[in-house]
């Protein structure tokens, strides 16, 4: 089960998400609809908040009761292969996560990237039989790159079906990754040494994102954070 978070954390989530999370929330407390939310579809780079994404989302509607939920697990996340085996591994794993149940009930998460060339194929196929099947019960969050054309963002639509909402691509600009690993710091060290010496930490790290860090996502961005701080911070102590 997912640690209840209050609403604030919506408000952290990207606009237009935020907004459309809020809306089929207040829908569907006002209407008491039993209807499950719209499947989505969020073109957005690994590593760049896609778990935290569904997290969220999941949470909210769990709290507001906006879908129902079937199990301890109210959210489950998958990262698909191009092979099918996988895919069949993932299905079975999902029908035993609902427990009591015949099915999972709940919002699913499944990271596409690997089966973007091979959506016309055997295996895109099985995947798209694959998400018909648990969109009958569960919601779905499918993930793809942000620089994902077009022509496949209409293909996963149409295949999917008309109960899905398709996102703008989201992308941080250079600003917003330095606002990231500025936050990754922890916030001690501005009580233990100051600004001078927060200061400090932040131009080591801009240094080393610079030189080291090729392919900025929110990850890489946070690892490289801990790696600078943590090891900078242990040569001041032993000085």
């Amino acid at each position: 089960m997912l640690n209840h978070r209050t609403r604030d954390d919506l408000a952290t989530l990207l606009e237009p998400i935020a907004e459309f999370v809020k809306n089929v929330c207040n829908k569907q407390k006002h209407y008491k609809s039993t209807l499950r939310p719209p499947h989505m579809l969020i073109p957005i780079n690994s590593g760049d908040g896609r778990s935290y994404l569904a997290r969220i989302i999941a949470n909210e509607y769990y709290k507001t009761k906006a879908c129902v939920f079937s199990s301890r697990d109210i959210f489950l996340e998958f990262t698909l292969k191009e092979t099918i085996r996988c895919i069949h591994e993932i299905d079975a794993e999902i029908q035993s996560s609902a427990e009591y149940a015949n099915d999972f009930h709940g919002v699913i998460a499944l990271d596409i990237d690997a089966l973007i060339p091979n959506l016309g194929d055997k295996s895109g196929n099985e995947f798209f039989e694959l998400v018909r099947k648990i969109k009958e019960h569960a919601v779905v969050i499918s993930f793809v790159p942000a620089d994902c054309s077009k022509n496949r963002l209409d293909m996963i639509t149409e295949k999917i079906g008309m109960d899905i909402k398709t996102f703008p691509t989201i992308f941080y600009s250079e600003v917003e990754y330095a606002k990231f690993f500025h936050k990754f710091l922890p916030s001690t060290i501005i009580l233990e040494r100051g600004e001078d010496g927060f200061d400090k930490y932040k131009e080591r790290i801009n240094a080393y994102i610079s030189k080291n860090v090729s392919t900025k996502t929110i990850k890489s961005i946070k690892e490289a954070s801990e790696v600078v701080f943590f090891a900078s911070f242990q040569n001041d102590k032993s000085k």
